[in-house]
């Protein structure tokens, strides 16, 4: 891995008329574009030099046993003040980080009290040193409410794959209800990685219809999941590794209906994307993908690898993971990724580790390292014993490229559910010590300020790992943006039986929860609407009931965390009014 970014943002491509319904000779650069090429260029450090990138601070927690007082701690920074700001978790815009002045604040702690039960909070604690900037961030709370997911959520499956994939799939969907989802399922065209004409033109109708998807609940969560070999795009002339400029995957490009990515014709002749920051700076949903294609014949068929990828998703939704709260980091390269591990897991459960060298000692719920460039590596060596992981390294960010190595480590795995590139830009995980989704995450990395309204000033995090970014686009996720770190597990026995104009449903609650949310539908695939909360026994009687119908139970219960407590509902359970 080069340390020179080399991330100017211009581009020796020939624009290309392609689904812009003009000739290329009319979209040549105007006053704004030149005027917003020079202000790229001063962001990406092609002009005069400007002060170094912030660095992580590395935030550590001591809480009250009610949870109403909340103290901070760092390691001295010669003896520099710090600057505090404190919000709700979930809040955005720059202007909603208020100055906020602690019980306490000395130079390497600050005291926060008369918290509120109930209320999830966002710190971010700066400290400016005269040599150089530190910025941390700290999620907590206690007793947070759930959040349940009531958006809608897309399924995308390759149609080559999809018959072989049949019952996973249908499965997959009916977690995803499971979850509170409205779900929409696409079957797509596979995308054609010899002729990019053809893949673009695939590309480009599978943005319209996901776009079209989203459309449909646009003020509610979304959620975009891809499944198989689906077009990918490349898009920009940039190197976020720091070696030689090429366009960068991305499938950022599906979640922007209303950006405007203009076709270009490579040096090589391919098609390509012109943009490398996000068009209009936003992403509205997060966005996965799980893509076994062009793999090594160790790791075994491509449908067998997403086989093994669906059962695992669904073994960690019922809560059968099996993986306790503990991390490992080890790359200099991702210490902002190691300072959300502290949130999420805290110092004593987060050891110094690797992808290849912490095998005996797993499972973990997060592993973050630099790891190896060879996908055979991933196979060849000891299985990755992490679910949620981050990756970094030379080419990795190319996911579509034969046998990648973050691609390779969810097929050489039985634990991993997702990877990420991370470092540049750093990945903001810190909310998932509240039970967000890592496709939070990702949002919450990408939609970080807005490169055409302020700039990198107006950047929510004014940290982003080695340089300063703003919405690029290739901030992809492999895997399921819907997975969150911290399952309930659902009910068991559930039952439904007709007694007159009524029905009796019983069910078994788990330990770990401490009552129930009853929902009805007309159909099992939804809407449901919830007819009962706060069940805390085994059974309910519905009331001149509908004649047909179905009904679906989730358990609710609280659990620590290492950044407080929080309410959690399972999976959904189902039965079918008789």
């Amino acid at each position: 891995m080069r340390r020179d970014a080399n991330t100017t943002y211009s581009a020796p491509m020939t624009a290309h008329p392609i689904a812009s319904g003009r000739p290329a000779a009319s979209r040549r650069p105007g006053p704004a574009i030149l005027a917003l090429a020079m202000l790229l260029a001063l962001i990406t450090g092609a002009a005069p030099v400007a002060a170094a990138p912030a660095e992580p601070l590395l935030i550590e927690s001591q809480a009250s046993p009610d949870g109403t007082r909340l103290g901070l701690s760092w390691s001295a920074q010669d003896g520099a003040m710090p600057q505090v700001f404190r919000r709700r978790l979930g809040e955005t815009g720059i202007e909603s980080w208020a100055p906020y002045k602690p019980q306490i604040a000395l130079p390497q702690r600050i005291l926060d009290s008369g918290l509120e039960p109930g209320q999830a909070y966002e710190y971010q604690i700066r400290i400016e040193t005269g040599r150089k900037t530190l910025i941390g961030f700290w999620a907590y709370g206690t007793k947070v409410p759930v959040q349940p997911q009531s958006g809608r959520a897309i399924v995308v499956v390759d149609e080559t794959v999809e018959a072989g994939l049949a019952d996973r799939l249908d499965r997959l969907v009916l977690d995803l209800i499971g979850d509170g989802w409205r779900t929409t399922r696409l079957s797509a065209p596979r995308g054609d990685d010899r002729d990019s004409a053809a893949n673009m033109t695939r590309a480009i109708a599978l943005r319209q219809r996901i776009g079209d998807a989203l459309a449909s609940d646009p003020f509610a969560p979304q959620a975009v999941l891809l499944v198989g070999h689906l077009p990918v795009m490349r898009s920009g002339w940039i190197a976020p590794d720091g070696h030689d400029k090429a366009p960068q995957a991305t499938d950022l490009f599906y979640v922007t209906p209303n950006g405007f990515w203009p076709p270009v014709t490579t040096p090589d002749g391919k098609l390509a994307l012109e943009p490398s920051v996000i068009p209009g700076g936003r992403i509205a949903a997060p966005i996965g993908r799980v893509d076994f294609a062009d793999m090594a014949a160790e790791f075994g068929p491509e449908t067998e690898l997403l086989a093994d990828w669906l059962d695992r998703n669904h073994r960690w939704r019922q809560g059968d993971g099996g993986a306790p709260r503990r991390a490992y980091a080890k790359s200099q390269y991702l210490m902002l990724e190691r300072a959300g591990l502290l949130n999420i897991v805290g110092p004593p459960s987060l050891i110094e580790a690797g992808h290849h060298d912490h095998q005996g000692r797993g499972p973990f719920l997060f592993g973050v390292d630099f790891g190896s460039y060879r996908g055979n590596d991933y196979f060849s060596r000891p299985p990755v014993e992490a679910v949620f992981t981050i990756n970094f390294g030379s080419g990795k960010q190319q996911f579509d490229r034969a046998n990648n190595p973050m691609r390779a480590l969810l097929a050489g795995s039985d634990t991993a559910l997702s990877v990420a590139w991370g470092g540049r830009p750093s990945w903001l995980l810190h909310g998932m010590a509240l039970n967000e989704t890592i496709g939070q995450a990702q949002m919450r990395t990408v939609n970080n300020g807005n490169y055409r309204s302020g700039g990198l000033a107006s950047r929510e995090y004014g940290v982003t790992g080695q340089y300063d970014w703003i919405n690029p686009v290739w901030v992809n996720l492999i895997g399921d943006p819907t997975l969150r770190p911290f399952p309930q597990r659902p009910a068991t026995g559930f039952t439904a039986r007709r007694a007159g104009d009524d029905v009796r449903l019983g069910w078994s609650l788990p330990d770990d929860a401490e009552s129930a949310v009853l929902y009805r539908a007309e159909r099992r695939e939804g809407p449901y609407d919830v007819i009962a909360e706060d069940l805390g026994g085994t059974d309910f009687t519905d009331r001149n009931a509908p004649p047909a119908g179905w009904y679906m139970l989730r358990a609710k219960g609280l659990t620590r965390v290492n950044a407080g407590s929080v309410y959690r509902l399972s999976a959904g359970v189902f039965a079918a009014a008789p």
